[in-house]
This record gives C-alpha cells, sequence and structure tokens, in this order.
C-alpha cells in the first residue's frame, strides 16, 4: 500500500501522456473539419509543446525530495495493470474497427473508439488512484453517447473529436495542478 503526503511526480507522466493523445485528437478535429490550416495547427501544437514544459516543471518540482513507500509488489501490480488496461483499449479499439465495418455502420467506428479510450479511464482511475479519471471516463463515453444520438456527419465527427482531445487536455491540466 502506498502512503503518500503529496502527488507523486509519476503524476505528470499522465499528463504529458493526456497532452499528446490531446493533440492528436484536436489535429484529427480540423481534418474533419476542414480547417487544417497553418494557424489552427500551429496553435495546437504550441498547446501541446506548452502543456508538455509545464508537465516536465511540475515532474522535476514534485520530485524534490519525494519518497514513495510503496512496496516492490506495489509497483508491479501498478505496471502490470497498467499494461493489461492498455492492450484492452487498443484490442477494444481494434474490435470496433472490425465489427463496425462487418455490421456496416461506419459511422459508429468514431464513437466506439471514444468510449473505448474514455472506458479504459475506468481501471486506470482505480489503478492509480485518481478519482479524476472518473470524470474524464464519465465525460468521454457522454461525448461517444452524442455522437450516436446526433448522427454521424462530418461535423459531429469533427465535433467529437473536438470535445475528446479537450477532455484530455483538461484532465492534463487537473493531473497538474493536483496539490
Amino acid at each position: 500500500m502506498t502512503t503518500l503526503t503529496r502527488p507523486s511526480p509519476k503524476r505528470a507522466i499522465g499528463g504529458a501522456f493526456l497532452a499528446i493523445f490531446g493533440a492528436l485528437w484536436l489535429v484529427n478535429a480540423c481534418f474533419q473539419a476542414n480547417f487544417a490550416r497553418a494557424p489552427w495547427l500551429v496553435a495546437i501544437a504550441l498547446g501541446c509543446v506548452a502543456l508538455l514544459a509545464w508537465t516536465r516543471k511540475v515532474y522535476l518540482t514534485r520530485g524534490v525530495g519525494y519518497v514513495e513507500l510503496a512496496d516492490p509488489a506495489e509497483q508491479l501490480r501498478i505496471k502490470r495493470a497498467f499494461k493489461l488496461v492498455n492492450v484492452a483499449q487498443y484490442g477494444g479499439i481494434a474490435l470496433v474497427l472490425v465489427v463496425m465495418n462487418v455490421i456496416h455502420h461506419p459511422e459508429w467506428i468514431a464513437a466506439g473508439i471514444v468510449a473505448v479510450v474514455g472506458a479504459h479511464f475506468l481501471p486506470l482511475a482505480r489503478t492509480f488512484r485518481y478519482r479524476g479519471y472518473y470524470l474524464t471516463a464519465a465525460a468521454m463515453l457522454g461525448v461517444a453517447l452524442l455522437n450516436v444520438l446526433v448522427g454521424d456527419a462530418q461535423i459531429t465527427r469533427a465535433l467529437t473529436f473536438l470535445a475528446t482531445g479537450a477532455i484530455l487536455w483538461v484532465t492534463a491540466f487537473c493531473l497538474l495542478t493536483d496539490s
């Protein structure tokens, strides 16, 4: 069992991953909305770089004098759970791609992928003991549901990708401001 007096510097690493994946969703939103022009793409790149720089600063700041009291067995459990959740996530994405094409509903692929990515935050919340991931999961699952309910048009996909990227960046922000 881990006893911590302040957030682990490792939490900032999660912020870095979310910054990068959020940027990828936002770039995809630009392409879906036909806004893939230099100013938008540069703004996303600058936002990602800013989040990554902030992540580095938080990681270094939190690391000063930080002592993790987790036993090696607990650290191994966390590492294994993280790998398993991500393997399941990528398997789920592959399954969405196959199933939606087999049942001739490619318009649900975006919603399916967002749902799988959102659902993967549920076990991560428990694994990393970060309740904010429950809100991330709920928001992404809500976006996926809205995508299905509204219908698949190019603008709906663009808004779905925009919302997903924004949710990931907000989660990164929350991880970095958590004290």
